[in-house]
């Protein structure tokens, strides 16, 4: 099981999230774009964090997807999300087979 995110990230999360969306429940893939791509993760990477974290398939981001997001990336970038990145795409496929 992945690390539990901490209120002080949390906070980090919902400053970028509500900025982003200028206060709206979700965040589009256009929104959102431009702030993964940032990251400096290739685009293939960036498509497996957005599949991931994309739960309910709707094609936007809640908050809660986002902090998911948000950790995968961090996680990549500074080593340590890979292996954990893989397993939760797995978990997420067999979830979804069934929807």
């Amino acid at each position: 099981m992945a690390p539990r995110i901490d209120p002080s990230e949390t906070e980090t999360y919902w400053s970028i999230f509500a900025t982003r969306t200028n206060g709206a429940k979700f965040m589009t893939g256009k929104m959102a774009a431009p702030l993964l791509k940032n990251s400096g993760l290739r685009d293939d990477q960036l498509e497996q964090v957005w599949n991931v974290s994309d739960i309910d398939n709707d094609g936007n981001l809640d908050f809660e997807e986002f902090c998911v997001a948000m950790r995968i990336v961090f996680g990549i970038v500074n080593g340590v999300g890979s292996r954990h990145m893989k397993r939760t795409q797995r978990q997420h496929n067999d979830e979804n087979a069934w929807v």
